[in-house]
Parts: C-alpha cells; structure tokens; sequence
C-alpha cells in the first residue's frame, strides 16, 4: 500500500494503479482517493471525447443549416448561431482542460483573459438566442398574419447582431 510517505521511485503510473490501494499516486507527493481518481480520469479522459464529439455533431448541424434550402428561413437562422455560439463555447472548454494533458495555454497572459471572455460572450449568446426563437415562435402562433412583417430575415440578423454586440 502506497502512503504520504511514499518517494517518487514508489509512485507508479495512475491509469496502471487505478483501485489497488486507498491513495494513488498522481505526481511526486500529490495522492488521490478513489473519487479524487474518479474524477481525475474523467476529467483527462471522457472530457475531450465529449467536447471532440460535440464539435463534429454541431458541425454537421451546421453545414445542414447553411449548406440547403433551410438557411433561407429565419428559424434555422437562429439554430446555425446557436450551434456556432455553442461551439466557440466548446473550443473555450478544449483550451481550458488541456491543463489535464500539461498545456498550459489557459495561463499565458492575453489567453486567459480572451477564453473567458469568449466563453461568457458564447454562453449569453446561446442562452439569449433560445429565448429569441421562443419570442419568434410565439408571435409566429399567435399572430400568424402579421408573421410576414414582424419575423424578417433582417429582423432577425439585427437580433443576433446586438446579441454579440451587447
């Protein structure tokens, strides 16, 4: 069994390790409990395969709305925005856990600053464009003559303009 007292010659690899003992050695004097590995290895590991398969779904979707008939409407519009906000959010999440794999790119000086600005800006804007395709779905129901007038294409990229620009 390893303990605190454990030397870095001791400490083994923690994928090989992972639940022979109470506390697992990840660097040289730093252990982990069963959770703390738990979440370590979800971290390093399913993270990006989730952020990896998000990206390639919102690409698809995204090629579907600007690559066929369907971009002409405003509704698939909004949904194109929606999938690309989501998906700055996404590299913003990428950049940040690959702290897990040693790349620091997170706390060099103006990259910091830049993906968190760039994740609140795409959060907003994901969030807010879902409440504007509600507005637009409700005045497309309850008021289905004036449609034509109120839910232009224009109207709806001066939306999405002060989405990003507020």
């Amino acid at each position: 069994m390893l303990n605190h007292s454990s030397t870095p010659e001791d400490a083994v690899d923690v994928e090989t390790h992972l639940w022979n003992s109470t506390e697992i050695p990840l660097h040289a004097g730093v252990f982990l409990g069963h959770f703390e590995l738990f979440v370590y290895l979800l971290n390093k590991y399913a993270m990006p395969v989730l952020i990896f398969s998000g990206l390639f779904g919102n690409t698809l979707c995204l090629t579907v709305f600007l690559g066929s008939h369907l971009r002409l409407l405003n509704c698939y519009l909004y949904l194109a925005f929606l999938n690309a906000s989501d998906s700055v959010f996404l590299l913003c999440l990428l950049t940040s856990s690959l702290s897990w794999w040693e790349v620091h790119l997170v706390h060099d000086h103006g990259w910091c600053q830049l993906i968190i600005y760039a994740s609140y800006v795409s959060s907003f804007c994901s969030i807010w464009t879902v409440v504007v395709i509600t507005g637009e779905r409700f005045l497309v129901v309850f008021f289905p003559m004036k449609r034509h007038t109120l839910c232009t294409r224009g109207k709806a990229l001066i939306t999405l303009a002060l989405l990003v620009i507020i």
